[in-house]
């Protein structure tokens, strides 16, 4: 087996880590993919065999580039998701206020009618329970 290395040197360790069983799979005519770790970094390798020859061709690139954008990618569905959480829960939180609203008025005005205001009254008007609870009918 001949190891070129090419002007890549950053690869250069990464070579030496080059699984044996996924170039025996590459002599034996397969094309083989692999992932290789070194300390210089993670890399996606390829392994061809060399037609006419015992020799495999090796092709290694560096997973830096595509590693930051999935990092930028998962920081941004985060942020995404937390800003779309927080503007569900205002709505939520807002429409379920203006359901309520007629409930409160109720409320206050029984609180005055039993503080010794009877001539207050609730005038409700809709087609859901609130009026029907109410007596408001």
């Amino acid at each position: 087996m001949k190891t070129v290395q090419g002007p890549f040197s950053s690869a250069s360790d990464a070579f030496r880590l080059l699984p044996r069983d996924a170039l025996n799979r590459a002599r034996s005519g397969k094309t083989v993919r692999f992932d290789v770790t070194s300390p210089s970094g993670n890399y996606r390798a390829i392994a061809r065999p060399i037609t006419g020859t015992h020799d495999v061709a090796v092709v290694i690139t560096p997973l830096r580039e595509v590693e930051a954008t999935m990092t930028r990618l998962y920081w941004i569905e985060g942020i995404a998701t937390a800003a779309l959480l927080l503007m569900a829960g205002a709505l939520a939180l807002w429409l379920v206020r203006i359901g309520l609203r007629p409930l409160g008025h109720i409320t206050d005005t029984a609180d005055a009618v039993a503080a010794g205001d009877v001539d207050r009254r609730v005038d409700i008007r809709g087609g859901n329970e609130v009026p029907h609870g109410s007596g408001g009918r």
